[in-house]
């Protein structure tokens, strides 16, 4: 999942997008809600929303 993940920011130039995969990389790398949204300037709630589906 993270090679697909990783794939998928390196040939995505939306910026909407690449927040929400960013988000879910930190998260399945161990990163806790708190830290990912303050590195990428997002809500708490943006960061649940996103990792809840995976």
């Amino acid at each position: 999942m993270l090679e697909d993940l990783n794939a998928f920011i390196h040939s995505n130039p939306d910026a909407r997008e690449l927040k929400r995969a960013v988000a879910v990389q930190m998260f399945l790398k161990g990163y806790k809600h708190r830290e990912i949204g303050e590195s990428l300037g997002v809500s708490s709630g943006f960061v649940s929303k996103w990792t809840a589906r995976l």
